[in-house]
């Protein structure tokens, strides 16, 4: 970790540049989306990275897409963390996975084309199905609990991951391309 200026803008920056485009015409829904998401999964890489760095115990409450700035280099967009003052022991897949999730949005949409495929960008593929897998069971197990207690469970994060999982793996994407004109 180092201190210094580092020049970019935050993802949320990005995807505002990226939802003018689209209200003004330059992009329709479909490129919107997909850059869109190859850019909150770059962000979620980012973090995932952090935490198998970090020993794989540590992580942060506060994994915002603002505290992720992309500069924009000859090969796309290069993520930076900033603001770790939040970093504490405790983090298990689960509460990595849950946490990414709450702050880049709990939809389907994001677990399937960002947050699942994020994780096996940061750790590879055999490590990152892996990690998927704990995070399904542990939900799992969460989720009775959960249903006794009279709260709903987990079903969509469960669905999700095993929908991403049970997709051939020529259909799971590779690291997105995130050249784009803003």
């Amino acid at each position: 970790m180092t201190e210094a200026y580092i020049e970019g803008h935050s993802l949320e920056r990005w995807k505002c540049l990226l939802e003018d485009a689209f209200v003004q015409g330059e992009l329709d829904f479909a490129e919107y989306s997909r850059q869109r998401q190859a850019l909150e999964r770059q962000g979620i890489a980012a973090y995932v990275r952090l935490w198998a760095v970090l020993g794989r115990h540590t992580f942060t409450s506060d994994p915002s897409p603002w505290n992720v700035l992309l500069t924009p280099t000859i090969h796309g967009f290069q993520p930076s963390i900033i603001d770790l003052h939040s970093i504490h022991d405790g983090g298990t897949p689960l509460y990595v996975f849950q946490t990414l999730e709450e702050l880049f949005g709990s939809r389907d949409e994001i677990r399937q084309h960002a947050l699942c495929p994020g994780i096996l960008d940061a750790l590879g593929r055999a490590e990152g199905v892996r990690f998927l897998e704990s995070v399904k069971l542990a939900l799992a197990a969460q989720s009775t609990a959960r249903e006794r207690a009279g709260l709903s469970p987990y079903t969509s994060s469960i669905q999700a991951i095993s929908r991403f999982l049970e997709s051939p793996p020529k259909l799971i994407p590779d690291p997105a391309s995130t050249h784009q004109r803003c």
